[in-house]
């Protein structure tokens, strides 16, 4: 998955989760913690079933860990 692609599902994902300037606040500093910015643990799952789905599988406990646009990136392997 490229990095463009990546961020594509992630925003559109983060879109119907979280409000849409908390979205644009975590892509403008890609390690602001999710969390914080709306982001619960049942959205979260609802996250990370979208990315296993498009198969990128990242683990719940270690994502809770480090919940950011720059830890999806990374466990994707797109460090951007």
């Amino acid at each position: 998955m490229t990095e463009t692609d990546l961020d594509a599902l992630v925003r559109a994902t983060l879109a119907e989760l979280i409000p849409e300037d908390a979205v644009d606040a975590a892509f403008a500093d890609p390690t602001a913690d999710l969390f914080e910015l709306g982001l619960d643990s049942v959205r979260a799952f609802d996250l990370l079933d979208v990315l296993a789905e498009a198969g990128t599988d990242i683990d719940f406990g270690e994502f809770a860990r480090s919940a950011s646009v720059a830890y999806i990136r990374g466990a994707v392997g797109v460090d951007a």
